[in-house]
């Protein structure tokens, strides 16, 4: 077992490594990164204290830890899911408005010429 939660906190280490590196390069903004460091953090500190798993587990009235885990990390999936959703909306309503703008100042250059 301890080898295991030892593989758990160098995957995280790594991921967190991969996250700063992405926001140093430019690739990824610090608002989104911060929820990716966040989901890094509650992994890695339910590695570290396996005992605050299972009381998380007792709570939500899970037998099995790792339930408690899958739980969440799909509600944390879900989270990141409705945030580019909302960011891909907003990106189409500012394309919209992009395109009609770039054809009327299209449309107004023809009839100049």
């Amino acid at each position: 077992m301890m080898l295991f939660r030892c593989f758990i906190l160098a995957g995280t280490l790594a991921f967190l490594f991969i996250v700063l590196r992405a926001v140093r390069s430019g690739k990824l903004k610090e608002a989104y990164a911060l929820l990716w460091i966040a989901a890094a953090l509650v992994t890695g500190t339910f590695a570290l204290f396996p005992r605050l798993l299972e009381r998380l587990a007792a709570f939500l009235g899970f037998q099995i830890p790792a339930f408690a885990l899958l739980l969440c990390m799909v509600g944390a999936i879900l989270l990141l899911l409705f945030q580019i959703t909302l960011i891909i909306s907003a990106h189409q309503e500012k394309i919209t408005r992009l395109m009609e703008e770039t054809a009327l100042l299209r449309a107004e250059l023809e009839k100049k010429k």
